[in-house]
């Protein structure tokens, strides 16, 4: 009988996201992206906690690169993406949910 962790193994995977004339490289775990994620994640957007979306969002982030003006890495906890606009934030998001689509070149149906 197999084990989830035999199934399901925590690899990271890299998402790149351009930025004008420089990149953002977020590390994400994508087997943290479960079904109950999900469904949490969906019960935030009902109550449109976006603060609560963004803790749950970030639970998937391991690592990123992001600096603030004075080169110190912002921290992947509530005091560093507090700081956020919604947009970049939406488009962090966005990016980071693209990753996790099957490649259809890559991905067998069968």
């Amino acid at each position: 009988m197999p084990k989830l962790s035999s199934i399901q193994r925590e690899t990271t995977k890299e998402v790149v996201i351009p930025f004008d004339d420089e990149t953002l490289t977020m590390t994400i775990v994508p087997s943290k992206v479960t079904v109950g994620w999900q469904r949490k994640a969906s019960e935030l957007s009902k109550a449109n906690d976006l603060p609560g979306i963004a803790d749950l969002f970030f639970s998937v982030v391991k690592d990123w690169d992001l600096t603030d003006d004075a080169g110190a890495k912002i921290p992947l906890d509530a005091s560093g993406t507090d700081q956020l606009s919604i947009e970049v934030f939406v488009g962090l998001m966005d990016k980071m949910v693209e990753a996790q689509r099957p490649n259809d070149e890559t991905t067998s149906t069968s």
